[in-house]
Formats: structure tokens, C-alpha cells, sequence
């Protein structure tokens, strides 16, 4: 799974991923690019002591497949209250932080 660098609105740069199957984020993630095509993919929060305060991932889902892309917080650990967030619509991306101190992970750009 090579690594790669993007910008952002022509900020800073990012460590971007492409992913085909299920796997636990790593501390060095940024931006994943999700491929489902061949079956959903689970991508599993790290724990929110080892991500920190203020740690933010987005997954993206970049094919057209009917199979599921789904954040999972490490755990019990929940993103919002929930166990889960999940698309299946391609191009639609999800971003989370950790916030340690409420035991949680936020969803953040609807």
C-alpha cells in the first residue's frame, strides 16, 4: 500500500493512502482512499489514548461498488454515540477527530 502526499484547498500537505481491504488506521493516516470494489472494507479507529486529542482522519470512497466503506471506533469506543459511520455512495468522504477527553470520536464536515 504505497503512500503518497495531497494538498487540501492548496494547504498543507498530506499523508494519503489507498485501501482495498479491511485495516486499522495507522497513526501516520490522513487521507484514505477507499476502493470497495471487491468487498466492504472496515477501517478501524486507532484507540483514542494513542490517537491524542485533535487527531483527524478522512476516508473517501472512490468506487462505484455497492459495497460499504465504514469507519469503526476501536473498541467500545463510538464516533458520535455510534459504533459505526458507513457510506456505499462513491466520491462521498468521512472525517472524524479524536477527542480523548469525552471518550469519543466527532464526525466533523457533514
Amino acid at each position: 500500500m504505497p503512500f503518497g502526499l495531497s494538498t487540501v484547498g492548496g494547504g498543507r500537505w498530506h499523508n494519503e493512502r489507498t485501501i482495498s481491504a479491511s485495516t486499522t488506521a495507522l497513526l501516520t493516516d490522513e487521507v484514505l482512499l477507499v476502493d470497495a470494489t471487491a468487498a466492504p472494507v472496515v477501517i478501524t479507529l486507532p484507540a483514542l489514548a494513542q490517537a491524542g486529542a485533535g487527531f483527524r482522519l478522512t476516508a473517501k470512497k472512490i468506487d462505484s461498488s455497492a459495497n460499504a466503506m465504514t469507519l469503526d471506533g476501536s473498541g467500545a469506543e463510538t464516533i458520535d454515540g455510534a459504533a459505526t459511520l458507513a457510506t456505499t455512495t462513491q466520491w462521498a468522504s468521512r472525517t472524524v477527530q479524536a477527542s480523548p477527553a469525552n471518550a469519543n470520536w466527532m464526525r466533523l464536515f457533514f
